[in-house]
């Protein structure tokens, strides 16, 4: 789904139980600006490893050269992620999922699309593949 619906340019996503969430960002042809990203991330289960998923605060610079991006951001259990997007140009559209649990079937789809090893995890998910975010397979 899209995140920012009705031409809204700030949202707050609470997360309930997940702790993640995966962004499928999609600017128009040309679009320049920003997406910023806010949220606590002081008691996640799994600590941060260096680079990924993202540390926040974290901003996403649109700069013309199309895209589309993917962003993986974990926070704190019962807080809010804020979600602000300021263009000067074109438009941006965010897509949002909590992603699928790191299953060995799970991980074996994604290694055959990727074509490079996935290993199940107890904790840890995996983002939807490209044809899952559009509801095709």
């Amino acid at each position: 789904m899209n995140i920012f619906p009705n031409d809204c340019d700030c949202i707050s996503i609470l997360n309930r139980a997940q702790e993640e969430a995966f962004f499928l960002i999609i600017p128009s042809a040309g679009a320049s600006g920003a997406l910023v990203f806010q949220g606590r991330q002081e008691r996640l289960a799994t600590p941060l490893s260096p680079g990924y998923p993202l540390a926040l605060p974290h901003s996403l610079a649109l700069n013309g050269d199309g895209g589309p991006y993917f962003l993986h951001i974990r926070w704190d259990e019962g807080t809010e992620l804020t979600v602000a997007r300021v263009m000067e140009r074109g438009s941006a559209s965010a897509l949002v999922s909590p992603g699928i649990e790191a299953t060995p079937e799970n991980c074996k789809r994604m290694q055959d699309v990727l074509g490079r090893p996935i290993s199940p995890h107890p904790i840890l998910r995996l983002p939807l593949l490209p044809s899952d975010w559009c509801g095709k397979r």
